[in-house]
């Protein structure tokens, strides 16, 4: 009789690529040596490309350990496995400054973070470090560097690698770009060298703070290149001119190409203002500006410089204008989910096949396919708060996205809907009832409803137990909302993840910041020292906070909800709590921090 070693490599791999759990694979690599040696070197890479074949995943030696990771943060996210750890200026921040001239500025909290897990979080005119490494905070005092509140304050942040290197491109209130040093090892916060910006073309620049300011600056590793948005002008620096050694006095970059879309386009009503920019391919960016009937455009990079690629398709003089104020990657493919303002949309031509569009005055999420006839193929929406527009946005592969409330303190998370290839609850034992909490209450279950009779699974049989048949469905996957308690008028100004891999996500606020953990095991502390958080600065945990679950926001391509798809008549509301002890109940979906609270009636 043929034993497991008789099988050839690539019939042991397609076995792994069959089995649905890492626990199954865990299994078969102790069957022998060559299996396990297999699996190790080969297998555990096969599975986490088949399971998770839209994260970005990097290139290890140790793939059992990305696997484990992979699927301990889809549990989490699951089941809102989630601990919440605030931070605020010690006198709750600089709410509003009377500058000169009687412009008002807000004090706003902007977060980024990078591969190396370096947190920069700019507050005002200063800058904040942090690695998770050691949980140690530097400073850069603004006021030290000659930056004033108000006009110095950090408007827009990215964080960088470059030469094994972390990086940060920070942006200010008054105009200026600047690339700065991250080694927390000694050379933290020095200024490498001043990006300048081209000036557009209208007195009114030098009038408004609001286009004074940078409002946005992007990395695109794969070119090298730093996109800056200020006003209606987008800048493009390349990097790999830079001196690596540094100098000993800060340096300028003059810009490798620009754009001012006020005369670019030809503008309806107001001057453009662009919110974002994102590279599709090395050579291809699409950009969102505000209040035009196209609120996406495409921008080519041609060797005579950047050129908008017109329209491919008509828009109505009667449409409304429309304002983009955030894009992001989702997946490996040249996909973007872009976040809007307006309930209407627009299309332009795309060397890339599908573009995400956010329809935020409903708060849409309209899914285009460009190679086939129709214009919209999907849309999702929040059926809580419809009408709440947002200006952040986080994306995790082609899974889930997260949008932080553009006037509240709010983040939702949305699930893409696309086939799951990896279900964390198929490793979960069976029960002989439905899961608890219940659903949110809606119409229909999707598709043909068959109650299963069996307790358990019976993979011989084909047949699976009431609980795994019921949490595997998408209605037991609801999106949902959760609002910080943070205060009244914190609205989410920035949203900042490491990589897909990371374990924490951070939003930044009006006057504070809050740290959201992936904890499903009560690995997290809840209650940090006194030095886990900025000098100045106090932090508490997420203990009041509120979850909103909100059915599925996946409607038709009008934006109707569709029958079995119809938005729940009782939404749950949870509460959350910092206790470490996770609860454990039988068929128990949500993580035991979570609550239930009766709603009054």
């Amino acid at each position: 009789m043929a034993s497991m070693d008789s099988l050839p490599d690539h019939l042991m791999l397609d076995i792994v690529d069959h089995l649905n759990t890492a626990r199954d694979v865990s299994r078969l690599s102790q069957t022998s040596r060559h299996t396990h040696s297999l699996i190790h070197h080969r297998g555990w890479q096969s599975f986490a490309r088949k399971r998770f074949p839209s994260f970005n995943l990097p290139e290890t030696d140790s793939w059992s350990s990305v696997v484990d990771r992979l699927t301990y943060l889809d549990r989490c996210w699951e089941k809102r496995a989630f601990t919440f750890c605030s931070f605020w200026h010690g006198s709750h921040g600089r709410r509003w400054r009377s500058l000169e001239g009687g412009q008002l500025i807000g004090f706003e909290v902007f977060v980024a973070s990078g591969p190396s897990d370096l947190l920069v979080c700019g507050a005002g005119e200063d800058l904040h470090f942090r690695s998770r490494r050691d949980g140690d905070w530097a400073t850069m005092v603004g006021k030290d560097c000659g930056f004033s509140p108000g006009t110095g304050d950090v408007t827009a942040l990215s964080v960088i690698e470059r030469a094994s290197r972390s990086e940060v491109v920070v942006g200010r209130a008054d105009g200026s770009v600047r690339l700065l040093t991250a080694d927390q090892d000694g050379d933290l916060g020095r200024t490498m060298c001043r990006l300048v910006l081209d000036e557009a073309g209208d007195e009114r620049l030098h009038r408004s703070p609001g286009r004074v300011a940078v409002m946005r600056t992007e990395w695109e590793p794969q070119n090298g290149l730093v996109i800056s948005c200020r006003d209606s002008c987008l800048t493009l620096h390349d990097l790999g001119k830079l001196d690596e050694d540094g100098a000993d006095n800060p340096s300028e970059l003059m810009p490798m190409a620009s754009l001012d879309f006020a005369t670019a386009i030809r503008p309806r009503g107001d001057r453009p203002f662009v919110y974002c920019a994102k590279f599709v391919n090395q050579d291809t960016m699409v950009c969102g500006i505000s209040g035009q009937l196209l609120g996406l455009h495409i921008v080519q990079m041609r060797p005579s410089g950047l050129e908008v690629l017109p329209p491919s398709c008509s828009i109505s003089d009667d449409e409304k204008p429309r304002t983009v104020r955030a894009l992001e990657k989702a997946g490996s493919e040249s996909v973007l989910l872009s976040a809007w303002d307006s309930g209407s949309y627009g299309l332009v031509p795309s060397s890339h096949s599908w573009i995400y569009m956010l329809k935020h005055s409903l708060f849409h999420l309209r899914l285009i396919d460009l190679r086939t006839p129709s214009r919209f193929n999907a849309v999702y929406r929040d059926s809580n708060q419809p009408f709440s527009a947002a200006s952040s946005l986080l994306v995790y592969g082609t899974q889930r996205f997260v949008a932080g409330d553009n006037n509240e303190p709010v983040i939702r998370f949305f699930d893409f809907r696309h086939p799951k290839p990896y279900q964390h609850s198929t490793a979960m034992p069976c029960h002989d009832s439905p899961p608890l909490p219940p659903r949110p209450g809606a119409g229909p279950e999707f598709g043909p409803w068959h109650e299963p009779e069996k307790t358990r699974c019976d993979p011989g049989e084909g047949t699976v137990c009431v609980w795994h048949h019921r949490v595997s469905r998408p209605e037991w996957r609801p999106d949902a909302n959760v609002r910080l308690v943070i205060g009244r008028d914190h609205g989410v100004t920035s949203l900042a993840k490491a990589s897909d891999l990371s374990d924490a996500f951070y939003c930044g606020l009006r006057s504070a910041f809050v740290q959201v953990d992936l904890d499903d095991n009560g690995q997290h502390p809840t209650d940090l020292g006194e030095d886990r958080h900025p000098l100045g600065w106090s932090s508490g945990n997420g203990q009041s906070n509120r979850m909103f679950e909100t059915g599925i926001g996946r409607c038709d391509a009008e934006g109707a909800w569709l029958e079995a798809m119809s938005a729940p008549t009782d939404m749950h509301l949870y509460g959350h709590s910092s206790s470490t002890s996770c609860k454990r109940e039988p068929g128990w979906r949500l993580n035991g921090r979570w609550k239930r609270i009766p709603r009054s009636r």
